[in-house]
């Protein structure tokens, strides 16, 4: 029985792994890292780093759809609520991020919490000589700016933007393609540029 077990049922419990892995190929390594709500969707392009080892330190809401990289490091916790679309973007996550119900977060976005490297040269190149040598370096809060990031409902942010460290992005507004966010931006306001600035407000009344 055994043998027949060996034979027949692991090769076809390999095959569905191997299958499944082509079509979600973060899936199997990276699951037990996150919380997903039902009819969450990855893309072939799909990653999840979870280096908080914390399922409760990155949360998907119901439908969510990931096609690219999200990074959570071990003081970080990242939600992104229901129905929001992430497309070929990169979310970078030391301290806190929340992204809202129904956003549209285009290809090549970086969303980013904190700056990720210190001011001081000396340490950046030791830092560097760390990395180097195959260790992921994380931020030094300490040492490093870093404050939480919030996108509220109905937000979209146009391919190549960049959202930094601190910025709360009102709801239903909409960040134009290769914008720079550095400062918060009201609800229902389309902002653009590097730095974004104030394009003109959303007329329509309500999201609700």
């Amino acid at each position: 029985m055994k043998s027949l077990i060996k034979k027949l049922i692991f090769p076809l419990i390999n095959k569905v792994i191997d299958i499944f892995e082509k079509e979600y190929p973060s899936i199997r390594s990276y699951n037990f890292c996150l919380v997903k709500g039902e009819r969450c969707s990855f893309s072939r392009n799909a990653e999840v780093k979870n280096f908080a080892n914390n399922p409760e330190s990155l949360r998907l809401g119901y439908g969510v759809h990931l096609g690219g990289l999200l990074e959570v490091d071990p003081t970080g916790k990242l939600v992104i609520d229901d129905y929001t679309l992430i497309m070929k973007a990169i979310i970078f996550c030391a301290v806190k991020i929340y992204i809202g119900k129904g956003c549209i977060i285009a290809d090549n976005v970086l969303i980013m919490d904190s700056d990720s490297h210190p001011i001081s040269p000396k340490q950046r190149f030791q830092d560097s000589i760390t990395s180097s040598k195959g260790i992921h370096v994380f931020p030094d809060l300490k040492n490093v700016g870093n404050a939480p990031v919030t996108i509220c409902d109905g937000v979209w942010i146009g391919a190549h933007s960049l959202i930094l460290k601190g910025v709360t992005i009102g709801k239903g507004s909409i960040v134009g393609a290769g914008s720079v966010v550095t400062k918060d931006v009201p609800e229902m306001t389309i902002v653009a540029g590097n730095p974004a600035k104030v394009i003109r407000k959303i007329t329509e009344s309500s999201l609700d």
